[in-house]
């Protein structure tokens, strides 16, 4: 946890943008291990956001464990952090992620007049509660295509060090009263404090694109009625 910071001007905002691409390259390295059959969790997700209030801001991380696998999962997840502490982001992860970023936000650029107006309503709350910029997609994205060419590797890899430290974290674990019994407040404070000691080893980027089929079945002519 710490301190709110609101985004008052545009270089607050450059700073919001440089959030969101850690929140989303650690989003993608939760995901590809989720995806494996060792992962110890169902699913996993990442993001940064207000925190029991107006005033306090998070780096939260979430998953759903597979069946009892909870002291299993909190490692996991402490590693995938730690890790990109130790040795930060991949230039080709951050390239990956400042594209799908931007095409997030032309994309809303597109389904402009398609907005319910409950966005607009939320977009509203927020920027009163908590002065959250209320831009609107096309001013959006030209203030996209302005800064994010200028976001380098050393600006998320020091954004994450300034998110992470040895306070004001928070560890939650929810479960069915059935498994009361085997939730240990002191083994997790144990494993936090061993996960966050160690050096783990850097992360290797496996990415390669791939076609949605490798092989495209041959077209057949549709019967004539």
């Amino acid at each position: 946890k710490h301190a709110h910071t609101p985004i008052l001007t545009l270089w607050d905002y450059r700073d919001y943008i440089v959030g969101t691409l850690v929140t989303g390259m650690l989003h993608d390295r939760l995901n590809e291990t989720g995806n494996t059959l060792a992962s110890p969790y169902v699913h996993a997700m990442c993001h940064h956001d207000s925190y029991g209030g107006r005033t306090t801001d998070a780096l939260e991380l979430y998953a759903q464990v597979k069946a009892s696998m909870v002291s299993e999962t909190i490692i996991e997840l402490l590693k995938q952090v730690y890790t990109a502490v130790q040795h930060g982001f991949l230039a080709s992860e951050l390239e990956r992620q400042k594209f799908e970023l931007y095409s997030r936000y032309a994309n809303n650029v597109q389904e402009y007049a398609n907005t319910y107006h409950n966005e607009w309503a939320e977009a509203c709350t927020m920027h009163f509660l908590q002065q959250q910029p209320m831009p609107g997609a096309v001013r959006a994205y030209e203030y996209i295509q302005q800064l994010l060419p200028g976001i380098s590797l050393a600006d998320v890899n020091g954004k994450i060090k300034t998110w992470i430290t040895d306070s004001n974290y928070v560890l939650c674990v929810t479960a069915p009263d059935a498994l009361r019994s085997m939730l240990d407040t002191n083994e997790y404070k144990a494993i936090y404090t061993e996960v966050k000691s160690v050096e783990h080893a850097p992360y290797s980027d496996n990415y390669a694109p791939r076609p949605l089929m490798e092989n495209i079945p041959e077209s057949k002519t549709p019967l004539s009625t």
